[in-house]
């Protein structure tokens, strides 16, 4: 009895861990203006020089700077930074908000926003010819 609840218990345990893998949270589309994706300021990336949690406790002890924690870069420059660092853009709201490049990025840069259906669903539209406030899908964790 003890082996089989042993057996069971661990075999849980490893579906979760499978179930969890692929589930994704904090996920969705959020607004942008599309107007001013070509603005700078309007694309970020993760800064490579800021430091990570021990650093950042270590320069508050020491009272070094830190870097900036993002640097701005162009709409031509996402797809090529994105494959080495997380991307950012400015949403409508202008918050920066972290966006997966997979499904925006094509041969050339941002190729593809997505806009909104009456069903509430969202279709990839290209960029040349997006709606005013077209909408990106956001990274969740």
């Amino acid at each position: 009895m003890k082996t089989i609840v042993g057996f069971a218990l661990k075999l849980l345990v490893t579906l979760g861990i499978f179930v969890l893998i692929f589930l994704e949270f904090g996920g969705g589309y959020a607004p942008v203006d599309t107007a001013a994706l070509r603005a700078p300021g309007a694309f970020e990336v993760a800064n490579p020089a800021y430091p990570g949690i021990v650093g950042r406790v270590r320069a508050r002890f020491s009272g070094a700077q830190l870097p900036p924690p993002r640097i701005p870069v162009s709409i031509d420059q996402v797809c090529v930074a994105a494959a080495e660092r997380a991307v950012f853009v400015r949403t409508a709201e202008g918050d920066y908000r972290r966006f997966k490049p997979g499904r925006h990025c094509g041969e050339g840069g941002i190729t593809t926003v997505y806009s909104p259906l009456a069903s509430g669903d969202f279709q990839p539209v290209p960029l040349a010819d997006a709606p005013p406030q077209a909408f990106f899908r956001l990274q969740g964790f």
